[in-house]
């Protein structure tokens, strides 16, 4: 029988995802946010991106009962940290309201019986992201909170944490495109990463 998969993240993760799939091979189906027809979620950056945590947690309140995968791979935070129009603007989506959705996100999805496994969000390049775009502002040291609430809230729902982060940090060479989007061999080299993290984590599960 086929372990089945969906995965609701980012555009990082809609990089890694084709990659993902082939390494995961025939023994897997998997299938990510934009696969299924669903309504747009206010604020969604588009149909295949999980978006903030807002928008992340609309979206599994609207589709989890049409997602029939059994275990769910999961991440958000970079929209979340997103300051605009200036950078003294507010966070887009404060601290303890991407804590508290969190929270409700992994509840819902274990309360429909489904295993969901945590990403942790990768870093940003505060230069680098200052010179490629100018018309939102993020800082790594934000990022790093939030990586840190996030890891509170799935050890307290005992939720496997992948750390994509972690391993992305250890990788030499030009790993961006553009302000936090990574190279094409980037995106390759995280979803191998991925799939031996997910194959051990689902022989626990």
């Amino acid at each position: 029988m086929k372990k089945t998969l969906f995965i609701l993240g980012d555009s990082i993760s809609i990089a890694y995802t084709p990659f993902l799939k082939q390494y995961l091979g025939k023994s897997w189906q998997v299938t990510r946010k934009g696969d299924l027809p669903a309504d747009p979620v206010p604020g969604e950056p588009e149909p295949e991106n999980g978006g903030d945590s807002n928008v992340f947690l609309a979206y599994l309140k609207a589709m989890l009962p049409q997602i029939a995968a059994g275990t769910m791979l999961l991440n958000c935070g970079l929209h979340d940290i997103k300051r605009q129009p200036t950078q003294n603007s507010p966070i887009q989506v404060p601290l303890e309201i991407y804590q508290s959705n969190l929270r409700d996100a992994i509840q819902l999805i274990q309360s429909f019986g489904k295993k969901p496994v945590w990403v942790t969000t990768t870093a940003v390049d505060d230069a680098r992201h200052l010179r490629h775009m100018r018309e939102f502002f993020r800082y790594d040291a934000e990022r790093q909170q939030y990586n840190i609430a996030a890891a509170q809230v799935m050890d307290k729902f005992a939720v496997p944490v992948i750390d994509l982060c972690g391993f992305t940090e250890q990788l030499r060479g030009e790993l961006y495109q553009d302000h936090v989007h990574f190279t094409e061999e980037v995106s390759r080299l995280q979803a191998a990463y991925l799939a031996g993290a997910l194959e051990a984590v689902c022989g626990e599960l």
